[in-house]
């Protein structure tokens, strides 16, 4: 072929090429531009008081207390603008703080949620910041830590510090955010070991879930939000807009203890799912979840939020950062979603007796524009947080703890407690 013809060739091609990337990235532009023009204020980003009652003025935000130039709120957790002082304990000696020990790795890092030295306290709005953590062992011997943090999974057993040097008013902190259906190991072994606990389960001594719903402003309750939900799917029928998929599924752990993949095998003869990762034929890279979930945004109505066991409290990021997304979540886990989720905002395969009435409730909603938009009725009024702030909060109660909680406790029985007390349990599929 000749030299030119072939150079003008690879031109062309070229062109093309770039043609047709420019006319993908128009056409999603458009989209996202569409849906922000017509969606309410917190799907642009923001959180205006548009939110109306039927019949009456809905209150505003919660009120915002006053602060000075030495005061931040700390709206991370649970917490609904605490007030907290910027120079709180500066001056405090170095006999008054409290020492924690990080013993063992937790997936792959020392640093748990909070990170080394005595700033992370001030820097994740701690109300107390006289606590230091560390990871050196040497730093002094271990019998004089105040608290020695160990993570379940990796505890070796040949490797703890010395019993015979350990103090009565010292804390082992037991730390493990897997399901108690994955032990790998004999828990026995750790029986009276452990004086607090960091778990998912409501029920530790501090509270670590892997995420929050939190209410950050008032709306209607009993009829009145009735109401409310089904004058706010009427206004955003276009929230369903371009969505012409029913489930995806991201998966990559593919025979649970719970077994969910069972479930979906039983869903997929009555709706369509497209299952994502190693346990499906399509796949979107975890290297870029945030395109993953705005892609499935775009395309899907619902996402499986199937957690690999149904334990008692046990919902994870699967749940938590869906919520984040114009997709309804579909659950399948052992907590209590009515606790932790507004009502109207998610769908619960343990509500319904049998897979083929899940299933059928879907394509209900699915059919109906009014009623799908109606399940994001609450954005306005709540805020989804999974931060590495809102996962350190439980490090400000256990800082607190440290100083002011000297009630002896052990957990004599760990097994009782973290596998017993956590009722996981395998379901009986019906179809």
């Amino acid at each position: 072929m000749d030299r030119r013809v072939y150079s003008r060739l690879v031109w062309l091609v070229t062109c093309l090429t770039t043609l047709s990337f420019f006319s993908v990235l128009v056409t999603d532009l458009n989209f996202y531009l569409e849906k922000m023009n017509q969606s309410p204020d917190w799907l642009r980003g923001t959180q205006g008081d548009q939110g109306v009652e039927p019949g009456g003025d809905l209150a505003t935000k919660y009120d915002v207390p006053e602060v000075d130039e030495n005061t931040v709120l700390n709206n991370f957790g649970d917490n609904i603008n605490l007030k907290v002082d910027k120079n709180r304990q500066r001056n405090a000696k170095e006999s008054d703080l409290k020492y924690i020990l990080f013993w063992n790795e937790a997936y792959g890092t020392k640093e748990y949620d909070i990170g080394f030295g005595r700033q992370p306290f001030y820097d994740n709005l701690c109300p107390e910041t006289r606590c230091y953590a560390t990871d050196d062992r040497s730093m002094k011997p271990a019998e004089d830590f105040d608290a020695v943090f160990f993570h379940q999974r990796s505890l070796d057993f040949k490797d703890i510090p010395d019993k015979k040097k350990r103090k009565a008013s010292q804390r082992y902190v037991h730390f493990i955010m897997e399901s108690a259906q994955y032990l790998y190991m004999d828990i026995h072994t750790m029986d009276g070991f452990f004086n607090w606990t960091m778990t998912y389960r409501k029920d530790s001594d501090f509270y670590r879930p892997y995420g929050r719903i939190v209410q950050i402003k008032p709306h209607p309750t009993g009829d009145a939000l009735e109401e409310y939900i089904e004058k706010f799917g009427r206004e955003n029928k276009h929230l369903a807009a371009g969505k012409n998929k029913d489930a995806a599924w991201f998966v990559s752990h593919c025979a649970t203890q719970a077994r969910r993949e069972m479930y979906v095998k039983k869903m997929k003869k009555h709706l369509n799912v497209d299952v994502y990762g190693k346990c499906g034929k399509l796949k979107c890279s975890r290297s870029n979840e945030t395109e993953c979930f705005l892609n499935m945004e775009k395309e899907y109505k619902f996402y499986l939020s199937f957690e690999n066991s149904v334990c008692d409290d046990y919902v994870t990021e699967k749940f938590f950062n869906v919520m984040k997304y114009l997709v309804i979540p579909v659950t399948y886990s052992g907590t209590d979603f009515t606790a932790i989720a507004p009502p109207h905002s998610y769908i619960n395969t343990l509500d319904y007796p049998t897979v083929s009435a899940l299933s059928k409730r879907l394509l209900e909603v699915a059919a109906d524009d009014e009623l799908y938009a109606s399940y994001f009725w609450w954005k306005d009024f709540y805020e989804v947080r999974t931060s590495r702030n809102d996962l350190s909060q439980a490090f400000c109660s256990m800082c607190k703890a440290l100083h002011e909680d000297t009630t002896p406790k052990v957990y004599t029985d760990l097994h009782h407690w973290w596998v017993t007390q956590s009722r996981c349990k395998k379901l009986r599929l019906s179809s």
